[in-house]
């Protein structure tokens, strides 16, 4: 896969992103806040949002997302998600873009993650439960065509 090129992305566009983030991140503003906002709904129009990752899995802080074609590995264990209502409150793709544009695919970091991440469920909620999630992770997986051989490890 190719890195995403940021220079795609209009300036003033990434800027609002950005900024976006940091209220979230730092103030712990949550999205739902924002966009009742006034003067913030502005900035929620069809232009920015053909530039947010798409989910593609997301539980207990480990997620995988789309930027135009690319994936990305986000992993933040202070995020806990119990179901998708919860994901469609927080908005989390613009959360977590900020933090996914440096973490450009690798298949062996990736490998790495989710062999972490398997034994953190482990840990916390038994094996049943870790091989269930991890095999709903593989499926994500394997619709988006990731690498066959980080799947075959």
């Amino acid at each position: 896969m190719k890195n995403i090129d940021l220079t795609e992305i209009p300036e003033d566009i990434l800027k609002i992103i950005m900024l976006l983030n940091e209220l979230v991140l730092n103030e712990e503003v949550s999205f739902r806040q924002l966009y009742e906002h006034e003067k913030i709904k502005l900035i929620y129009s069809k232009d920015l949002m053909k530039y947010l990752p798409e989910i593609l899995f997301f539980k207990h802080g480990f997620g995988l997302i789309k930027i135009r074609e690319e994936i990305f590995i986000i992993e933040n264990p202070n995020i806990y998600i119990k179901n998708k209502k919860d994901l469609h409150e927080m908005n989390i793709p613009l959360l977590m873009t900020k933090i996914c544009l440096d973490k450009l695919y690798d298949p062996y970091r990736f490998y790495l993650i989710i062999d972490s991440y398997r034994k953190r469920l482990y840990m916390y909620y038994g094996r049943d439960y870790a091989r269930k999630t991890i095999n709903e992770l593989k499926d994500v997986m394997k619709k988006t065509l990731i690498s066959k051989e980080v799947l075959c490890r």
